[in-house]
């Protein structure tokens, strides 16, 4: 089974984490980074995730169709339609209100 996909938004979200752990040189925090995306990209792993209407550090962000899951202290969200796909990556204690304003545009129906 292929890798659990991601948007542009959330490749973009990736890259500004790796970007700010190589500004302060922490190879450690890239690497758990990583290792926590190849865990969360492996649908064989679904079924081992609990999966919540709203991020816990902030239950307003309760955003139609993402679920949401934690691993490692990264928060991700998840629109689980076919194909899943991962929407939002969100380090544990940022601004989740500013991170997800771009989920809280009108939605564009996925092609049947």
């Amino acid at each position: 089974m292929p890798e659990i996909g991601q948007t542009p938004e959330a490749a973009d979200q990736l890259r500004e984490l790796e970007e700010f752990y190589i500004r302060k040189a922490r190879p450690a925090a890239i690497n758990k980074l990583f290792l926590t995306l190849d865990y969360i990209s492996n649908p064989d792993n679904l079924p081992r995730l609990r999966f919540f209407d709203a991020p816990r550090p902030s239950p307003r962000v309760k955003i139609a169709g993402v679920s949401w899951t934690t691993h490692n202290g990264y928060w991700f969200g998840f629109d689980l339609r076919t194909p899943i796909q991962i929407v939002a990556v969100i380090y544990g204690s940022a601004d989740f209100m500013r991170q997800t304003r771009h989920l809280r545009r009108p939605a564009i129906p996925k092609p049947p």
